[in-house]
């Protein structure tokens, strides 16, 4: 029988009186922070046997800034990136081993916008894509839009378009099989989400509640076919800035039930982006806190929270601007992309889990 190893430790709980946000949203339960990072130092491993990432060899693509990837079941991936500042992506499937593009959606926009400023991309095994982006109007007042399309022949065509939000910064989304797509995003150093239900039959998007659901910035999100979610973000308080902190929990209709009120200490590091698969496994990469490498860890929802396979293993360092790293994965395969250099460039690359 196989075993695992977990790396647990002592927490030390604060306890701090928080003021209530004066916040006319609807009634979704505000979880706040209370709880010291843990020193993952100090937590002891013990050897066992486990599924990891193997990766290939990266592919440079010249001239791209990074902005997003997806894969889902059937291997069809998705990788959103920026051209002169406008956002568009390019279509393609992981075939023998081996990443193939559509060589005729390269560059195909998704936005007119060309003030697209950050943005993200997801797809489930009907082949519904889901992106969410960021437009800068002015300095003053961002704008955050939800699209939706479908892939086929690895070509999206592009269904609906909704606006969701005044402003707001980091934008990540979601989407499984039952057409439940989760939006985040951080507004001046609070994390909120949003459901969104889409019926590709009638091709309506119906637009959930904004909810709190944490301080700090950066946020992440991923969501599987049974309906388990993982959230990772960064704190910015007065514990110091870059400590990631990972939150599990369950999707309801228009909500998020959390296993726990406190999230865990989950690593070091910047801009976490997460992957979760339907057997409960867990992938998270980051960027270093020097912005020089990029690195990963893996492990699965047990017990109402992440419990973590190994220690962060970095899988790519550049000399000059390594960061803004991406993953998704099915049971078998991943693909995974990052930014690096000046002028910025993007990597990225697939592997097997094994």
């Amino acid at each position: 029988m196989k075993t695992k190893y977990f790396f647990r430790g002592n927490r030390i709980t604060f306890s701090f009186l928080i003021m209530a946000f004066a916040i006319s949203f609807v009634s979704c339960k505000k979880d706040v922070e209370l709880i010291k990072p843990t020193n993952n130092s100090q937590q002891k491993a013990e050897e066992a046997s486990f599924k990891d990432l193997h990766f290939n060899p990266f592919t440079i693509l010249d001239g791209t800034k990074n902005a997003g990837v997806a894969i889902n079941k059937k291997n069809d991936v998705v990788r959103t990136y920026f051209v002169s500042g406008k956002l568009v992506y390019q279509a393609g499937t992981i075939k023998d081993n081996q990443l193939i593009w559509n060589s005729s959606t390269t560059d195909t926009p998704i936005s007119k916008n060309s003030e697209v400023i950050n943005s993200s991309v997801a797809i489930n095994n009907n082949r519904i894509v889901a992106v969410n982006r960021i437009i800068d109007w002015n300095t003053w007042n961002n704008k955050l839009y939800l699209t939706i399309g479908d892939l086929d022949n690895q070509t999206i065509n592009l269904k609906n378009t909704i606006y969701v939000e005044e402003e707001g910064a980091y934008p990540k989304v979601a989407i499984n099989d039952n057409g439940s797509i989760i939006i985040v995003y951080t507004i001046k150093g609070t994390n909120f989400y949003r459901i969104v239900n889409y019926d590709p039959a009638t091709n309506s998007i119906k637009l959930g509640d904004k909810c709190v659901y944490s301080g700090g910035t950066q946020p992440s999100i991923a969501i599987n076919n049974n309906n388990q979610v993982v959230e990772v973000h960064v704190s910015k308080d007065s514990y110091g800035a870059g400590y990631l902190w990972s939150r599990t929990g369950t999707l309801n209709e228009s909500s998020i039930k959390w296993d726990s009120q406190d999230p865990a200490s989950a690593e070091v590091g910047e801009n976490p982006d997460v992957a979760l698969l339907d057997n409960g496994y867990v992938i998270l990469v980051h960027d270093s806190k020097s912005n020089i490498s990029v690195g990963s860890r893996v492990g699965e929802i047990s017990n109402g929270q992440v419990e973590w396979f190994r220690y962060r293993v970095d899988f790519a360092s550049e000399r000059n601007y390594c960061h803004d790293a991406k993953i998704s994965a099915n049971e078998n395969n991943f693909i995974s992309s990052f930014s690096f250099g000046d002028p910025t460039q993007a990597k990225i690359g697939i592997g097997q889990i094994k």
